[in-house]
């Protein structure tokens, strides 16, 4: 099960905003999906949940408010558990980090924001989570390009990885939370082609995360197999380049067609990765 965690340590910077999006957005490509709500007194995403539910809005998204995170994150009926923390969970928060596969941290522009986020990233490194599991997302922004420049240095400077995209300040991402939808599901097709550029950076990050590209410990790696950024082990290196050699390949061809092969052979029942490879998985009822 992908756990995806959106925490920080300060208030209406966006955490429910993006746990709704990420939730919505999985569950469009046929993921089993769960909101847990760690917020028991403000209950947001367990209330849009609700609203969604009555207002009939497809996917359908559960939430469930969860006291003791550690249960939420063993459920086995799920692919994809998203957890969104209040600003006052801070034991809570450090505790389950560390268990989950992605931790977002929104933020919006100012010093104010900035500060205590980064402050909080600093914090959850010093207590073992990896820099290569927190990506920062600005929200909120006013527009200005220099106040994102400016926030997004920022947080750089800091050790951390920020997403290209930034989410603006938009009534329409209001209104849509008002009636149950996420921030990819507004009237305003702009907006929500922002939402999903954002999602698909964060599932990137994922996908790179579970290969070891962004791991600080590379220590196991030996061999570098083509120009990719992953290494083997010296053996396997030499058997792939007599396969090409036999086949009048390239390595690089030989190693497109074998990981196209795999996965289309492999992963036809896994969603995310026929939402990132469509390509090979081709519509047979078309």
């Amino acid at each position: 099960m992908l756990k995806i965690a959106c925490f920080g340590q300060k208030g209406g910077v966006g955490k429910s905003t993006i746990a709704r999006l990420v939730a919505v957005s999985f569950a469009r490509t046929g993921s089993r999906v769960k909101i847990v709500d760690l917020h028991a007194k403000q209950r947001t995403c367990l209330e849009w949940s609700a609203i969604r539910s009555s207002q009939s809005v497809a996917p359908v998204i559960v939430a469930d408010l969860f006291e003791e995170p550690a249960r939420a994150l063993h459920q086995t009926d799920l692919d994809i558990v998203v957890l969104d923390s209040g600003p006052h969970d801070a034991a809570t928060v450090l505790s389950t980090a560390r268990d989950v596969d992605l931790v977002i941290i929104p933020t919006a522009t100012s010093r104010d924001d900035l500060k205590p986020q980064v402050e909080f990233g600093l914090e959850l490194n010093r207590q073992g989570v990896d820099r290569s599991r927190l990506l920062y997302v600005v929200n909120m922004a006013n527009g200005s390009e220099t106040c994102i420049d400016e926030a997004k240095a920022y947080v750089r400077r800091h050790g951390f990885s920020v997403a290209d995209t930034t989410l603006v300040h938009s009534a329409s991402y209001m209104n849509a939370h008002d009636v149950g939808r996420c921030i990819a599901e507004t009237e305003l097709a702009g907006l929500n082609e922002q939402s999903d550029a954002l999602f698909r950076e964060v599932v990137d990050r994922i996908d790179r995360l579970a290969g070891g590209e962004l791991l600080e410990d590379n220590s196991k790696r030996t061999t570098r197999l083509v120009d990719c950024n992953f290494k083997v082990a010296p053996g396997f290196h030499r058997a792939f380049k007599t396969a090409a050699a036999l086949n009048r390949m390239s390595m690089r061809e030989l190693l497109e067609v074998s990981v196209r092969s795999w996965i289309s052979e492999n992963c036809k029942d896994d969603p995310r990765i026929r939402m990132l490879c469509p390509e090979l998985f081709p519509d047979k009822s078309a």
